[in-house]
């Protein structure tokens, strides 16, 4: 963690890692989501993606946050038809968080 950025990685390798959050949720290269014109056909925003606080006690919030995963450092995919382009991002299903006794200002 550095200043406001983080980077997590799983599994024992340095790559791929979890780059951005998302209100998507799905699994999958990026380019499997794009057509050979380049024209990106994203799935919808997950109902699923949430942010719940449950309780307020003291001046201060507990709850749970859900939010679908971009990562970065997958195997290279180029598509295109004219122009071309390289993928190496795509999605890592959903992270469920909870947070508890959060100071609210």
């Amino acid at each position: 963690i550095r200043n406001t950025e983080a980077v997590l990685y799983y599994g024992a390798g340095k790559k791929p890692y979890v780059t951005a959050f998302s209100p998507v949720i799905a699994n999958g290269a990026l380019a499997s989501f794009i057509d050979n014109s380049l024209a990106r056909q994203l799935p919808p925003a997950s109902p699923n993606c949430k942010f719940v606080i449950e309780r307020i006690t003291d001046g201060k919030a507990s709850g749970y946050f859900t939010v679908g995963m971009i990562n970065e450092g997958l195997k290279p995919i180029t598509k295109g038809d004219a122009m071309t382009q390289t993928f190496t991002t795509g999605f890592l299903g959903e992270l469920k968080c909870s947070f508890a006794n959060v100071p609210i200002q």
